[in-house]
């Protein structure tokens, strides 16, 4: 989507999650998506992303995986943990984003709660396993 409203463009990244079967057309607006200049298209566009084909989403990983390079200095850290998330829901190295992703879980927000950003990387280590839910 190449719409100038980021807004649209956002819209449209969170409906390819919804469209089935993922097609190659698919991958190459993810492709676009991911680097769009505005946050909230890049972050709808990880959100897709989760539950993507994994064989089909391989050739978006080394993006996927600049992103968590390039926002790790970043003062937001939603979408660096997003990142993370979609890296290792698609085969991504644990050893390497498990780590990451519990050192933003302890950073806690300038009111002392936990951030947005703990809560996706308190998300992302539930679901491949590095921490459990207390039943």
């Amino acid at each position: 989507c190449r719409h100038e409203s980021p807004e649209l463009r956002a819209v449209a990244a969170a409906m390819l999650a919804t469209r089935r079967p993922h097609t190659q057309e698919m991958v190459e607006a993810f492709s676009h998506l991911l680097s769009d200049p505005h946050i909230i298209v890049r972050i709808k566009t990880l959100l897709a992303l989760l539950d993507f084909d994994p064989d089909l989403a391989a050739p978006l990983i080394p993006t996927v995986e600049e992103i968590v390079e390039n926002k790790k200095d970043s003062d937001d850290q939603v979408e660096r943990a997003l990142a993370m998330d979609c890296l290792l829901i698609h085969g991504g190295d644990s050893s390497k984003y498990v780590p990451e992703l519990f050192k933003i879980l302890r950073t806690r927000s300038d009111s002392g709660v936990l951030s947005l950003a703990g809560m996706v990387a308190m998300e992302a280590l539930m679901q491949c396993g590095a921490i459990e839910e207390e039943k």
